[in-house]
């Protein structure tokens, strides 16, 4: 793979974030797939609409290993281009991706090891040419610290008193304390306009009979 084409290859994303920068509407969508009448679907698509597809491999479908479709990075860039060759479709139209590139599938084995296939990993990625490259790190390895857990704890516990003391919007259903008989019942409908009629009216069978109202109080103003 020559590095004019590759080049060209980097051309279409920038050039497309430059004219989106400008004002212009456009973007680009990225196919996340690798099975072969998607990825041929999409390169049809992209000659009718006379412009560039984007496809992306992820690390669990493409690896150093072979990942879930048994392939490397260069040996799905091939599948790729062949299909590409097939309809005509120019070469340096493909841009190729790599998406969740990191410790991903091997967050089984400690940092050191799962960052060390990481770094095969995305080698062998830029190595075949792809370009659009997605470094994701953000997975917890088997001898990380739970930090991200504690922290979600920490920001949630925040929110639950925050809304302690919050604004309240007046007249909204809480739901007090269910009475035995009630329990297990559909909370009882009230409308929001004087003279609605109740989403049930009319309707008639055994899933509509009987129902029982569950003890509901309204929150006042304040």
């Amino acid at each position: 793979m020559s590095s004019a084409s590759t080049l060209r290859r980097v051309d279409w994303l920038a050039d497309t974030i430059g004219r989106h920068k400008a004002g212009e509407p456009v973007g680009v969508y990225s196919v996340c797939s690798a099975h072969p009448t998607v990825l041929e679907a999409a390169i049809v698509q992209a000659a009718a609409d006379d412009g560039f597809v984007l496809i992306e491999a992820t690390s669990n479908q493409v690896d150093q290993f072979g990942g879930y479709t048994g392939l490397r990075p260069a040996e799905f860039r091939e599948l790729v281009l062949g299909i590409a060759d097939t309809h005509g479709f120019a070469r340096d139209r493909v841009v190729l991706g790599g998406d969740h590139l990191g410790p991903n599938r091997w967050q089984r084995e400690n940092a050191a090891v799962a960052m060390d296939h990481a770094e095969t990993l995305i080698a062998a990625y830029v190595e075949a040419g792809y370009t659009k490259i997605h470094l994701d790190c953000s997975m917890r390895c088997a001898d990380d610290p739970a930090v991200l857990a504690r922290r979600r704890c920490r920001t949630a516990q925040c929110a639950a008193a925050a809304r302690g003391r919050g604004h309240r919007p007046p007249g909204r259903l809480r739901r007090s304390g269910v009475c035995d008989r009630h329990r297990g019942a559909r909370p009882r409908w009230r409308p929001r306009n004087p003279g609605a009629a109740h989403p049930d009216a009319g309707r008639t069978g055994p899933r509509h009979a009987g129902r029982a109202p569950q003890c509901v109080r309204r929150r006042g103003p304040g």
